[in-house]
């Protein structure tokens, strides 16, 4: 969804890389929603990170007693799940910012950085 949004709100910045001074204003204005859009996703993003990991490591045996069948609580289930408390936040900031890399970025700078 991030990168559909980004993708729209900065299409018409590429083509206007082109164009005189007439395009500018537009450009400007498209990079300052789109720097806005992702400032506001990162806070949101790192304020739930933090209550999760904050909660999250607290309550996380107390929910795993609700949600996992007994036989899986005396297995390495509830250290992985732990573990997820940590990684969850990680891949959220990751994909919001793959995803506003993926709409600004050129082909080239793509391929560079699936090498």
């Amino acid at each position: 969804m991030c990168r559909v949004y980004f993708s729209k709100v900065l299409s018409g910045t590429a083509s206007e890389k082109s164009s005189t001074t007439a395009g500018t204003s537009g450009n400007l204005e498209a990079l300052s929603q789109a720097s806005g859009a992702v400032t506001s996703l990162l806070s949101v993003q790192i304020a739930f990170s933090m209550l999760v990991l904050t909660f999250g490591s607290s309550y996380l045996p107390i929910v795993l007693q609700l949600l996992l069948p007994a036989q899986y609580i005396s297995t390495s289930a509830p250290k992985v799940l732990s573990a997820w408390i940590w990684y969850i936040p990680v891949l959220a900031l990751n994909g919001g910012l793959e995803a506003f890399y993926s709409s600004v970025a050129t082909s080239k700078d793509l391929r560079t950085q699936s090498r």
